[in-house]
């Protein structure tokens, strides 16, 4: 788990997972009523290289 932001009703939490040997990175954006889950969207992207314009701002992992 990388992060998890929220409060209330809505929670939004960034993640990577491995999907059939690959990894992939995740966001998923919450929102609840009464305790319960009454919609989710999730985002699903493959790693990439960033571009030379904005390689300036990418964090790189160790």
């Amino acid at each position: 788990m990388k992060r998890i932001l929220g409060n209330a009703d809505l929670w939004i939490t960034e993640y990577t997972i491995e999907y059939q040997g690959q990894m992939a990175y995740t966001v998923s954006i919450m929102e609840f009523r009464a305790g319960k889950v009454i919609h989710e969207t999730q985002y699903f992207a493959d790693p990439f290289e960033a571009p030379a314009w904005r390689r300036q701002w990418v964090q790189r992992k160790a």
